[in-house]
């Protein structure tokens, strides 16, 4: 009977400590089953809300807002990576961004000189047609005036042969009247010697 006891009472032993194993380990692994849970709530959350911000910052640099701030990357995993290199790719747009617009304001700079010496020109231009306007009228004034200037030289001429013509008319008409009288004074002698 003792040794049937003992037996029993180390089969009981047995028996309790392999229940109180066995509700240890369901114990463990029900804890260790909601830790994993718990835990992989918050990493699909982490992840979720670094994933919300990098689609928030693609968002507004694809609505070419470059200035918000940049993605926080808290790894080095596949993750961390893509998070820095929408970094990179934001601060290269700014980059080029900004040396387009200094691109632009130089070609604008360049453009208004362009316009003014445009203006420039087309006044010098001006100015040189209305000095070749005035220049034109001048000498289309003087040729005038040289026609003029001929045609009352013809005239003069003209006269001057007229008078020339004239005076040695009244020339050969004084010859021969001074002729005619010196006869009629021969004559007036010849008759007062002939009454005396």
């Amino acid at each position: 009977g003792f040794l049937e006891n003992l037996a029993q009472q180390r089969q009981q032993e047995q028996e309790r400590v392999a229940t109180q194993t066995l509700w240890f380990s369901i114990l463990f692994i029900g804890l260790s089953f909601k830790v994993a849970i718990i835990c992989g709530i918050v990493t699909i959350r982490r992840v979720s809300n670094r994933v919300r911000k990098a689609q928030q910052a693609l968002e507004a640099i694809a609505k070419k807002n470059l200035a918000g701030e940049d993605i926080e990357v808290l790894s080095h995993d596949a993750l961390g990576q893509a998070f820095s290199s929408v970094n990179q790719t934001k601060d290269a747009l700014g980059r080029v961004i900004g040396e387009m617009g200094e691109i632009g304001a130089l070609v604008s700079a360049a453009a208004t000189q362009l316009a003014a010496s445009a203006q420039d020109s087309a006044r010098g231009a001006d100015d040189q047609r209305a000095q070749t306007e005035q220049v034109s009228s001048a000498l289309t004034e003087m040729a005038a005036s040289v026609g003029e200037i001929a045609k009352h030289t013809a005239i003069a001429s003209e006269s001057a042969g007229v008078a020339a013509s004239s005076v040695l008319k009244g020339e050969q008409a004084v010859d021969v009247t001074a002729a005619k009288m010196s006869q009629i004074s021969d004559r007036s002698a010849e008759v007062a010697r002939s009454i005396e």
